[in-house]
């Protein structure tokens, strides 16, 4: 296994801001030549989950994109979930229960 010199402390920084920035991983991976090993030990791992307020956001905009005439596709991408979930925000029932 090759070995390299250790990254410096102003390399580890700007990772670090870059990360919490919400600059993709690939990205600051690619840029600074880091494994992802490395910017997960320096960063820690980004929460899998979003805050309720900000899926409700989403909720909200979904629905409100598809009244403007916006597909399931456009607004999944836009919006960054599955198109499976726009269809369950848009088709579905409001139940607070499942709300995401």
């Amino acid at each position: 296994m090759p070995h390299h010199e250790p990254y410096s402390d102003e390399v580890r920084r700007a990772v670090i801001q870059a990360d919490r920035r919400g600059v993709p991983r690939k990205e600051i991976i690619r840029r600074f030549g880091i494994s992802d090993w490395t910017l997960r030990n320096w960063a820690g791992t980004r929460r899998k989950v979003t805050p309720i307020e900000e899926r409700l956001r989403a909720f909200e905009e979904a629905r409100q994109m598809h009244w403007e005439g916006c597909t399931y596709v456009y607004i999944a991408k836009k919006l960054g979930v599955p198109v499976s979930t726009v269809w369950d925000w848009i088709n579905r029932p409001y139940d607070e229960s499942r709300l995401p």
